[in-house]
């Protein structure tokens, strides 16, 4: 390289050392420039450009409710919940203010879904995930253990 460039490049690279504490660092630096990009909230319905047909929901900001859209299967944006509830959860005041209903994962394979049942207006809890399965092979394996499988004799 010529000493042009190699001058230049040392000069980007010690004035963005220098800059980068200043803005808080290259995380906080992009949150700042691409925060609008980041929530699924304030972007625009995108049905993308496939031919498949999916219902899916989007927050719609001039209602402020989540409604249903025609997701075409590939491209499109964030603001395209395969659930109801996830939209809301995610977009909607109604459900942000209200401390119950949350997200909780204890890990990727089990998470809890708080809902509110709306005949009680209480809340109830569902699990899902692959904790009830695991149980139940535990339960087949102590059975297969307890028959003792022994091959007739012919």
């Amino acid at each position: 390289m010529k000493p042009a460039k190699l001058g230049f490049l040392l000069w980007l690279f010690i004035f963005c050392a220098l800059t980068t504490p200043v803005l808080g660092g290259m995380a906080n630096t992009f949150d700042r420039l691409c925060q609008e990009h980041k929530d699924p909230c304030v972007m625009d319905v995108n049905p993308g450009d496939c031919f498949d047909i999916f219902i899916r929901y989007f927050y719609n900001q001039t209602s402020k409710k989540c409604e249903y859209f025609y997701y075409s299967g590939c491209n499109g944006n964030l603001n395209n919940f395969v659930i109801k509830l996830d939209c809301q959860v995610a977009c909607e005041e109604e459900f942000k203010k209200r401390k119950g209903v949350q997200w909780n994962s204890n890990c990727l394979a089990c998470m809890r879904l708080w809902l509110q049942s709306p005949a009680s207006q209480k809340m109830r809890r569902r699990e899902r995930g692959r904790e009830r399965e695991r149980e139940r092979e535990r339960e087949r394996e102590r059975e297969r253990k307890e028959k003792k499988y022994t091959p007739s004799k012919i």
